[in-house]
């Protein structure tokens, strides 16, 4: 039996922090009908012999309505491994995120969101690309250029920008420097990640573009060179 239940977005957090404390067996009384109806939906995913939850992960406007939303459907997933057993699969658009989060925490212990500012990793988890107008001299950006968010984008105008990766001269913004680059899985060969972090071995089917890798390897060791001159 399909069931459609509707929650406002800034109502979110407060919906999924309700119904892990549902899973957990809490007394909840006086609820709106909108987390009543959401703690009934805790109760039987409980009882299911295996929960997948399935999300969107990219930032958007949730996001910026209330933070907390990823936080809560971690909670609740673990929650729900107590009852019964539940996985949470993350939806995120373009590329392999995958991938570069096993890299990042392979290579900084972080997975994402890394300030190497200060000549060491440094994870700020909570705070946005965008918080970083005034503090930047230039951007570099690496990979699918289209999916830079739209908060973002106000910094980069601000700054000189270069780009790296497919279709970066068709980037929605402004760049001084631009370069085309091959797409994985057509033009280069490498790992991809399935959507439940499975590895994947693409091959190359056409020449094409040099690799992202191989262009960046390129301007390091200018930049290298240039620092010793």
């Amino acid at each position: 039996v399909a069931e459609r239940l509707a929650i406002a977005a800034e109502r979110e957090a407060i919906a999924l922090a309700v119904m892990r404390a549902a899973v957990l067996g809490r007394e909840l009384a006086g609820l709106p009908d909108e987390l009543a109806a959401a703690a009934a939906a805790a109760r039987r995913m409980a009882e299911a012999r295996y929960v997948a939850m399935v999300h969107e992960a990219d930032p958007d406007a949730r996001d910026a309505a209330d933070p907390q939303r990823a936080e809560g459907l971690i909670a609740l997933a673990h929650a729900l491994n107590a009852p019964t057993r539940c996985a949470l699969v993350s939806l995120r658009a373009g590329g392999n995120r995958s991938g570069a989060d096993a890299v990042l925490t392979w290579q900084t212990g972080y997975p994402m969101a890394i300030d190497m500012s200060a000549g060491y990793p440094q994870y700020h988890a909570h705070h946005p690309a965008s918080a970083l107008h005034g503090r930047i001299r230039a951007a570099l950006v690496v990979g699918a250029a289209a999916a830079v968010p739209e908060s973002v984008r106000p910094l980069l105008a601000s700054v000189p920008v270069g780009i790296v990766g497919p279709r970066a001269s068709e980037a929605p913004f402004a760049a001084e420097v631009a370069i085309d680059t091959g797409i994985a899985g057509i033009h280069e060969a490498g790992t991809a990640y399935r959507m439940d972090d499975v590895p994947l071995p693409l091959s190359q089917v056409l020449a094409g573009p040099p690799a992202p890798a191989e262009v960046l390897r390129e301007l390091g060791g200018a930049l290298a060179g240039r620092r010793r001159t």
